[in-house]
C-alpha cells in the first residue's frame, strides 16, 4: 500500500510524493503527460526495488488516460 500527494502540476508535467506503507519516508516521481515518460527524482528509503514507485506510475498513467490528476490518494494491492 502507498499513499501519494501531488507536489506540482504544470502544463501536464506532474510531480508526486509517495509514501510506502503510508509511512513518513517518501520518494518523489515525475511524469510528463505529453510524452508519457516517468522518472524517479528521489527514491523512498524503503523502496529498494522501486516497487512502490512503479505502482504509482501505473496509477498516474491511468489518471492521465482519464485526463485528470488526483491531488492525493492511496494505491493498494494484494
Amino acid at each position: 500500500m502507498l499513499k501519494f500527494t501531488m507536489v506540482e502540476n504544470k502544463e501536464g508535467n506532474v510531480r508526486y510524493k509517495y509514501f510506502p506503507e503510508g509511512g513518513a519516508d517518501y520518494g518523489i516521481v515525475a511524469f510528463s503527460e505529453k510524452t508519457g515518460d516517468g522518472s524517479i527524482e528521489a527514491l523512498a528509503k524503503n523502496d529498494n526495488h522501486q516497487r512502490y514507485a512503479m505502482k504509482l506510475f501505473k496509477r498516474i498513467r491511468e489518471m492521465a488516460s482519464k485526463g485528470t490528476f488526483e491531488k492525493e490518494g492511496t494505491v493498494a494491492w494484494y
